[in-house]
C-alpha cells in the first residue's frame, strides 16, 4: 500500500532515501531548509554497502565513472601506530571501496530525484512534526503537510 513519506534533508543519504522509496512505488515529498542545492563537497569513500543500494537503483555505474577504486585502507596514529588496516579483498574477492567527490555523487543522485515524481521542496526548513490519527507537518512558513 503506497504511503506519503516526508523526506526531510536533501543531501546524499536524503536523496538516496527519496528515490528508494519512490521506487517502491510511495509518494515521496523531500523537504529540503536550502533555497537552492548544488553539488559540493569534499572527498568521500564509497564503502561496498552503499555500492549495492546504488546498484539496486541502477545508479553505480554513473555514480563511479570519475572514481578511483581503493583497495586497502591504512590508518595510522600520530605516533605512526596502525590503527585501522582493511584490506578489501580480504572481505570478498573483487571486493574494493571507491574514492569519489561528493558533488558527483550528489549530481548523480539529483539529476534520479529529477527524473522521478517525487515533490521537491526547496526552502523549506520543517518546523513540527505532529501524530495523531494522520501526521502532519508543518514548515518553517506555517504550511501543513
Amino acid at each position: 500500500m503506497p504511503l506519503a513519506i516526508a523526506v526531510v534533508g536533501y543531501g546524499v543519504a536524503g536523496a538516496t532515501a527519496a528515490l528508494l522509496l519512490a521506487d517502491q512505488g510511495h509518494a515521496v515529498t523531500l523537504f529540503e531548509q536550502a533555497p537552492k542545492v548544488e553539488s559540493v563537497g569534499a572527498g568521500v569513500m564509497l564503502q561496498p554497502s552503499g555500492q549495492w543500494v546504488l546498484g539496486q537503483l541502477g545508479l553505480l555505474g554513473a555514480a563511479t565513472r570519475r572514481a578511483e577504486p581503493l583497495e586497502r585502507i591504512l590508518a595510522l596514529t600520530h605516533r605512526r601506530a596502525r590503527l585501522v588496516e582493511l584490506c578489501y579483498q580480504d572481505l570478498a574477492p573483487g571486493c574494493h571501496a571507491y574514492g569519489l567527490h561528493r558533488g558527483d555523487l550528489f549530481t548523480v543522485l539529483a539529476e534520479a530525484v529529477a527524473a522521478l515524481p517525487i515533490t521537491v521542496l526547496l526552502g523549506c526548513r520543517v518546523a513540527c512534526l505532529r501524530e495523531g490519527g494522520a501526521s502532519l507537518l508543518t514548515d518553517g512558513g506555517g504550511g501543513r503537510h
